[in-house]
C-alpha cells in the first residue's frame, strides 16, 4: 500500500510509553519510536463542562511537549533531518458524564469498576473515549495537524457481583489503566458486549489511526 512507503519518509513518533499503543500501531505496519511525554496530566476536570474536552486537551498537552523540544533540537541542528509525525493520544471512561482514570491501589480499584456498575445499572452507558493529535513536521520547519477521537460503549454483565469485582482487582491488572480494568486482559470477565472499535477500548483505534496517518501524509 502507498501509506506503508510514504511512511518511510517519515520518523513516526508515539508521544507515549503504552506498550498497547506501540503493539497495535505495529499490528497496523508502523514501527514508532517511543518518546514519553513529560506532560504531567493534570488538567483541572473541575473547569470542563465537557468531559471530551479534557481528554482532547490532555492529548495536545502530550503531544505539544515533544513538539517544542522537537522544533528547539531542529533549530540548533545543522544536519537535515527528517521530517516527522507525531501521535498521541489520550483515554478514559466516562460514565454520567464522570471521567474515570486510573485508580492507584486496591480498594480504589474496586470502588471504581461498583461506581460504574452502578451507573449503569441507573441507565447511564459506560463509554471509553480516546483522543488523539497528530502532528506532521518538514525539514522546513512547516507544520500540520489534526484531532480526531473515538468513542465505544462497553456493557458490564448484569449479574456482576461484588465478589467478581473484589476477584479481577486482587489480580492488580487494572492498577494504573483507565477506568480500573484491561478489557483486552482478565477485565474480559466483567463485559459481554462492546459497540465501536474494540482497539479503541484498548487504548488506541487502530483503522482510524490508520486512515488519519494517511491523510496528513497527504496533505
Amino acid at each position: 500500500m502507498e501509506v506503508y512507503e510514504e511512511i518511510k519518509k517519515y520518523e513516526l513518533i508515539l508521544c507515549s510509553s503504552s506498550p498497547r499503543r506501540k503493539d497495535i500501531l505495529k499490528q497496523i505496519g508502523f514501527d514508532p519510536i517511543i518518546i514519553k511525554s513529560k506532560f504531567a496530566e493534570d488538567l483541572d476536570k473541575s473547569k470542563y463542562n465537557d468531559p471530551i474536552k479534557y481528554v482532547e486537551d490532555t492529548s495536545f498537552y502530550k503531544i505539544m511537549d515533544i513538539y517544542e523540544n522537537i522544533h528547539n533540537i531542529n533549530n540548533n541542528s545543522s544536519n537535515n533531518l527528517k521530517p516527522k509525525i507525531l501521535l498521541s493520544a489520550d483515554t478514559v471512561i466516562i460514565c454520567n458524564n464522570k471521567i474515570f482514570e486510573k485508580p492507584l491501589n486496591f480498594e480504589n480499584n474496586v470502588k471504581m469498576i461498583k461506581e460504574l456498575r452502578n451507573f449503569q445499572k441507573n441507565g447511564y452507558k459506560i463509554l471509553i473515549v480516546t483522543c488523539c493529535t497528530l502532528i506532521k513536521i518538514l525539514i522546513n520547519g512547516k507544520f500540520t495537524s489534526k484531532k480526531f477521537k473515538s468513542i465505544s460503549e462497553i456493557h458490564l454483565i448484569d449479574n456482576l457481583s461484588d465478589l467478581i469485582i473484589e476477584e479481577y482487582c486482587k489480580s492488580g491488572e487494572g492498577l494504573e489503566v483507565a477506568g480500573g480494568f484491561k478489557i483486552q486482559g482478565k477485565g474480559a470477565i466483567l463485559f459481554d458486549f462492546i459497540k465501536g472499535d474494540f482497539y479503541n477500548c484498548v487504548g488506541l483505534p487502530a483503522s482510524l489511526v490508520f486512515e488519519q496517518i494517511s491523510e496528513i501524509i497527504n496533505d
